[in-house]
C-alpha cells in the first residue's frame, strides 16, 4: 500500500486577487467545478494506496477537511505546518505514517507518494505507469523523486541531473544532482544535454 501525502500547504497569495491567504489556489476551482485538492486526489484512483495525509496550513485546516470529506475520504490525516517549510512537513508526515496502526504486521516501512496540490496533470495514466515501476526501487529503500522532460527553458525551476541508470530498471536513473533556478542560457544547455529533468 502507499501512504498519500498531500503537501497542502502555502500561502497562496501568488494568484492574487483570484487567490489569497484565507482562500488559497489549492481550495478553488482554477479547473472545471474541481479544485486543486480534488484533482490531487482524482490522480489516487486506481491505485493502492492507504488513508492519506494532508498538510497544510492551520488557517486552512477546517477547508481541507470539507473537501476531503465532499470526495468521500473518510479516513485521513492532517498536519499542520507552523511554518510554510516543505522538507519539515515531510518529516513530520513520515513519521506519523510510521506510528499508524495500519503500519503495523506490514512488510518494512510504509512507503510514501508525495504529491503538491499545485500541480496540474491532465492524463494520469503516465504517472500511474511511472509509480507502479518505481515501487520496487522505493520498497528496496531508495527515495524515488519523479521528473519531466522539460520543452523550453525555464528559469523559475530547479533541475534534476540524471546519473547512472539503475541495476533493475532501464527507466529509473540516479540523481546526479539538483541545479536551483538557473540562467536561461544554462537552462538551454540543460535541455540540449538531454540529461536534466
Amino acid at each position: 500500500m502507499i501512504t498519500p501525502v498531500i503537501h497542502s500547504g502555502g500561502s497562496g497569495t501568488r494568484l492574487w486577487p483570484l487567490s489569497w491567504q484565507l482562500n488559497p489556489k489549492q481550495f478553488l476551482k482554477l479547473f472545471g467545478d474541481r479544485t486543486m485538492l480534488h484533482h490531487t486526489l482524482d490522480r489516487l484512483k486506481g491505485l493502492p494506496c492507504d488513508c492519506p495525509i494532508v498538510i497544510c496550513n492551520e488557517e486552512h485546516r477546517f477547508v481541507a477537511g470539507e473537501q476531503l470529506l465532499e470526495m468521500e475520504v473518510k479516513d485521513f490525516s492532517i498536519i499542520l505546518e507552523s511554518t510554510p517549510k516543505t522538507a519539515p512537513a515531510i518529516a513530520l508526515a513520515t513519521i506519523h505514517a510510521a506510528a499508524q496502526e495500519s503500519c503495523e504486521g506490514k512488510d518494512g516501512d510504509p512507503i510514501l507518494l508525495v504529491l503538491p496540490v499545485d500541480h496540474m496533470i491532465a492524463d494520469a495514466e503516465p504517472l500511474h505507469k511511472s509509480m507502479t515501476e518505481a515501487f520496487p526501487a522505493a520498497r528496496n529503500g531508495w527515495l524515488v523523486i519523479f521528473g519531466i522532460v522539460p520543452e523550453r527553458p525555464e528559469i523559475g525551476y530547479g533541475y534534476i541531473k540524471r546519473g547512472e541508470k539503475h541495476e533493475n530498471n532501464s527507466d529509473i536513473y540516479a540523481v546526479a544532482s539538483f541545479r536551483e533556478k538557473p540562467e536561461e542560457e544554462t537552462a538551454r544547455e540543460y535541455i540540449k544535454s538531454g540529461k536534466y529533468y
